[in-house]
């Protein structure tokens, strides 16, 4: 992991390796936060932000995608076929 200019040419000291491994744990835990943020704001376009942390994972999932059961009668009833011929 390259933590400074250079790095992946440079050998870590034994006497070095406790402030390396800091160093790329921070690096480590820092570097998906941009994607977390993009996350967040999707999810915020759809679910207020201030009611995310008391819904369960199932909540959200069915806020998000719906339920997961498809009612084919329902379906039937409201599909409209153009230009089609049965066959």
């Amino acid at each position: 992991l390259n933590l400074v200019e250079g790095g992946g040419r440079l050998a870590v000291r034994y006497a070095e390796r406790d402030a390396y491994l800091d160093q790329a744990l921070q690096v480590r835990l820092k570097e998906c936060i941009p994607q977390t943020h993009a996350i967040l704001k999707g999810l915020s376009s759809v679910v207020p932000r201030l009611v995310l942390p008391i819904m369960t994972w199932r909540e959200l999932e069915n806020t998000i995608c719906g339920t997961p059961v498809i009612d084919t009668e329902k379906l039937k009833k409201i599909t409209v076929y153009e230009n089609f011929s049965g066959g």
